[in-house]
């Protein structure tokens, strides 16, 4: 598939199953969130933290449910086995670290499309680390960065990725 079906292909998944992304699906995608554009030039301004480990994705959902007053059966990630938590440098020039993890993520939602998987970017999950802020250092974010969203991914429980036409969008004006 090339960039373009890939990209009118993309879309936010809302279920998943069970089953894990192999690890070289995994170094794909964090090869595509590494090639992303950074503001300033900047290597290394963006981490990825690869999280796989059901105990942590349910910690994190505890958490992110007790910052919405949500109950049982709250699942922001849509029961996807893999998030990917992006953070981004607090020194970026520019202060591009929001457009950083912002690129990153596009890059690996496009690059999930490609490889047949489902994805999702998330920002609202972050709450948790408002409530449970130990999670900052569970999730292996290091010392210098802040977390800006995630990207969940795995395989679609539908399998439905209907093509969009590609063209400009009505929010779209020309001053030539």
């Amino acid at each position: 598939m090339d960039a373009l079906q890939a990209i009118a292909r993309r879309k936010s998944t809302r279920g998943f199953t069970a089953e894990q992304i192999s690890d070289k699906q995994l170094e794909t995608l964090l090869f595509a969130g590494d090639a992303a554009p950074k503001a300033g030039g900047t290597a290394g301004s963006v981490h990825i933290s690869v999280i796989q480990n059901k105990e942590l994705l349910g910690k994190l959902i505890k958490a992110a449910a007790q910052a919405f007053n949500e109950g049982e059966g709250f699942t922001p990630f849509y029961n996807a086995p893999t998030l990917l938590v992006l953070s981004g440098k607090n020194d970026t020039p520019y202060n591009g670290a929001g457009a950083n993890v912002a690129c990153a993520g596009e890059n690996i939602l496009i690059a999930a499309t490609a490889l047949g998987l489902g994805s999702v970017y998330l920002t609202g999950f972050l709450a948790a680390f408002s409530v449970a802020p130990e999670l900052i250092n569970e999730v292996g974010i290091p010392e210098g960065f802040t977390p800006l969203a995630g990207v969940i991914t795995g395989y679609a429980a539908e399998k439905d990725f209907m093509e969009k036409e590609i063209k400009a969008g009505e929010y779209v004006n020309y001053v030539r």
